[in-house]
């Protein structure tokens, strides 16, 4: 059966190669035509589908220019909302309306202007008529929108998960081939080990293939203490034996999972799609599931999709928590990216 599988698929993922290859093709040699701005844009992405820990790297890209520079403009296409076109985020604005990684932005950094938007060109040049002096954009997720042509590119890697060690779709996870590599002016290896040898990066690098011109560097991810949904209901402790639901709809819950295992929690894990939207019936399995159990536990970026839900959890007397999670880099590697991110910036801003 197994072997019957790889018959079927592997001419199918030769035939996405070839579609992929004559698209960026077309591109890199201008039958496709890409459009550029006379500003900033930073583009952060991953040549995977599936969890590389892009929200926390982000966050973290969007909150650091915006403490240098101001005048951020986070661009997103909103992945699995419910609504389409081009949506500036404002003070009514959900999950369901612009998607949760630029819901959560958006509450986090008020001052940032998030918006979303299927076509980047069409996002940046809305984004202009309302906010003419915002002249930094971080498009979120863009890695292979190849319309647009941004001025730095961000590569997000899976330290555990390598591209050299996958395939494209739909054997493997890869939406593009390796050669995508090229056009990062930076590789993130992420959720990498916090104590790293020599010897470690420069496998990365050489198996990588590393251009002279982009610089590597390292993150792993750190978990702070746990926020609540209410502070009206009981907050248990999450020490060694509390007894765990976690209810995730992300695409690699492993981390957290095994930051539970390490911690010795009892888990009872509920899996949901990625990016899956809760309904009602959705709220009432996972309260009927959660008996027995000391608390529900999500990531943050399924916590703001159960937001509008926060009502039922208070009237069950159940609480839900979310453990906050940052990104951290070795004093040399964060110093490295912030100067390439800053030399980027300077070159190409406008005066104003």
């Amino acid at each position: 059966m197994r072997a019957l599988t790889k018959v079927l698929l592997y001419p199918l993922m030769w035939l996405f190669a070839a579609l992929v290859s004559i698209r960026n093709l077309f591109y890199n040699t201008g039958v496709f035509k890409s459009t550029s701005f006379p500003f900033p844009v930073i583009v952060i992405g991953n040549l995977s589908v599936g969890g590389t820990g892009k929200t926390p790297h982000a966050e973290w890209l969007a909150g650091w220019l915006q403490s240098q520079f101001g005048k951020v403009v986070f661009l997103s296409r909103g992945y699995k909302r419910q609504t389409s076109g081009f949506v500036l985020a404002n003070a009514d604005s959900d999950a369901k309306q612009i998607g949760d990684e630029p819901y959560q932005i958006y509450r986090k950094f008020p001052d940032i202007v998030v918006a979303v938007c299927e076509s980047r060109v069409e996002g940046i040049n809305k984004v202009l008529e309302t906010h003419p002096k915002h002249n930094l954009f971080v498009l979120d997720d863009a890695y292979q929108h190849r319309a647009l042509k941004a001025g730095f590119y961000l590569l997000l890697i899976d330290y555990n998960q390598p591209v050299f060690n996958d395939k494209l779709l739909p054997v493997g996870r890869l939406r593009e081939g390796r050669e995508g590599l090229q056009r990062a002016d930076v590789i993130i290896l992420t959720r990498s080990p916090e104590k790293l040898t020599v010897y470690d990066r420069r496998f990365m690098e050489d198996k990588l293939k590393v251009a002279a011109h982009q610089l590597v560097v390292f993150s792993s991810v750190l978990y702070l203490s746990p926020l609540f949904i209410s502070n009206l209901l009981p907050q248990p402790d999450l020490k060694h034996g509390t007894k765990v639901l976690l209810v995730t709809g992300i695409a690699n819950p492993e981390a957290l999972m095994q930051k539970g295992k390490d911690s010795g929690w009892l888990i009872t894990h509920m899996p949901f799609g990625d990016h899956h939207n809760f309904t009602n019936k959705d709220i009432q399995r996972i309260l009927a599931a959660s008996r027995n159990h000391d608390l529900i536990l999500t990531t943050e970026k399924d916590f703001v999709r159960f937001l509008p839900y926060s009502q039922l959890f208070i009237d069950a007397g159940v609480n839900l928590a979310y453990l906050p999670i940052k990104i951290a880099f070795n004093q040399a590697d964060e110093a490295a990216l912030k100067a390439k991110l800053k030399q980027y910036v300077f070159e190409h801003t406008r005066n104003q």
